[in-house]
């Protein structure tokens, strides 16, 4: 197999990867690493052109951590509580260490980290780390396509180009969803969603119209766990709205290389009223839990409500403040442009969950996307007349604008 980096040209295939800093927890028990598709795309560029991710240098100037990278990338990002001088002694233990998970570095540093607003640092970090790759990959990278993020409250960006896999033109995007001051992320602009100036760069690339693979998170997911037995890769996709060639190449690819994973086809339900049961449900429990702390008349009451109240606010909430109800029904919570693709991501033991309490990668599950992906191709490719046929059936024909107009 060959990996080569080209400038921007017509493609085949479309490859997006994502981070969504901050967006750790869930309800149900649902714990993620959500830069796993992040680190894997990123993984797959240095094949192509190899750049390190080394950091050379963290520095703290007022309320923003700023990360240097040797490779010569910089990002930076605010944290809305401040940060204290203990902080910026434990920022350092990063320098002249590399991570391709920013989400690891995070946890490398902080330990166990929660999302929503709660670690606030942690997720600046994470955030600084993204940028300060997506910068050295721009540097280095012979020709890219570069915007920000302009949906309401969003500190993201995107990062897109060409490369070729064994003579296969490829579209890749890296995205990177977030909310200023260590917030949870604002992920409008998840997976392929063309809102906005993602769709703007999407279309420059041909992203809105090519069968692609959008690289996810890698997560521990309690309805999953009869299946998942050790850790292993998740596909999904529906087969009423996505793209079943897609899909299907992805399982092939996976069961050549005989490795563990688990699939569904029916993920991804759209106009689902799931999103607006979930933020019921918050809502209700936020005016119970205001209604029980407002008569409470002792300590004792008012310390367990509090600690519920940080339960629902660190781990629950990230259900339903991460995607806009209107993007929801069209794309679902894995942001999937209807007719173009399928999802690969990773899942998480129990047993490894109990062990490490919070979700890691390892350098080897990341390494694998290296030969998973030219099978992948090699099986789209083979069916690809097939392909566009359902991609331009199922695709739905909204503007960037006419998106981002929803969100307003």
């Amino acid at each position: 197999m060959k990996y080569t980096e080209t400038v921007i040209q017509q493609a085949k295939i479309g490859l997006l990867g994502h981070i969504g800093v901050g967006h750790i927890h869930s309800h149900s028990g649902f714990v993620q690493d959500d830069s796993m598709g992040f680190a894997m795309l990123v993984r797959i560029l240095q094949e192509c052109n190899y750049f390190d991710t080394i950091i050379k240098k963290i520095n703290v100037v007022d309320d923003y951590v700023e990360i240097q990278l040797q490779s010569g990338g910089i990002g930076k990002a605010n944290v809305a509580r401040g940060i204290c001088f203990c902080d910026k002694e434990l920022l350092h233990r990063a320098e002249q260490k590399s991570f391709l998970s920013p989400q690891y570095l995070s946890s490398f540093l902080f330990g166990k980290i929660y999302g929503q607003g709660v670690s606030e640092l942690a997720t600046a970090v994470s955030l600084a780390y993204s940028k300060a790759i997506l910068d050295t990959i721009r540097k280095n990278w012979s020709e890219t396509l570069y915007i920000q993020d302009n949906v309401p409250n969003s500190a993201g960006e995107f990062l897109g180009g060409n490369l070729i896999v064994n003579d296969i033109v490829i579209a890749w995007l890296l995205t990177i969803n977030a909310s200023n001051g260590g917030l949870a992320p604002n992920e409008d602009a998840e997976g392929n969603v063309p809102v906005g100036n993602k769709g703007i760069i999407m279309k420059k690339l041909g992203l809105d119209v090519l069968p692609s693979i959008i690289l996810e998170s890698k997560a521990y997911v309690p309805s999953l766990q009869d299946q998942v037995i050790v850790d292993c890769y998740n596909i999904r996709w529906n087969k009423k709205s996505d793209n079943n060639i897609v899909g299907q190449a992805l399982i092939d690819a996976i069961s050549s290389q005989n490795l563990p994973f688990v699939y569904s086809n029916t993920a991804y339900i759209r106009n689902d009223d799931s999103l607006e049961k979930e933020i019921h449900r918050i809502g209700d429990m936020l005016m119970l839990l205001g209604e029980k702390y407002k008569y409470s008349k002792t300590a004792e009451e008012r310390i367990k409500l509090a600690h519920r109240l940080a339960i629902l606010v660190s781990e629950e909430m990230g259900g339903s403040i991460f995607m806009s109800n209107e993007i929801f029904k069209i794309f679902a919570g894995g942001g999937l442009l209807p007719g173009t693709s399928a999802v690969l991501s990773y899942c998480s033991s129990y047993d490894s969950i109990q062990k490490d309490k919070q979700v890691i990668y390892t350098q080897e599950e990341v390494e694998q996307i290296i030969a998973i992906l030219p099978r992948t191709i090699e099986n789209i490719m083979a069916s690809y007349e097939q392909a566009i046929t359902e991609l331009q059936i199922k695709r739905i024909d909204i503007s960037s604008e006419k998106l981002l107009e929803m969100l307003m």
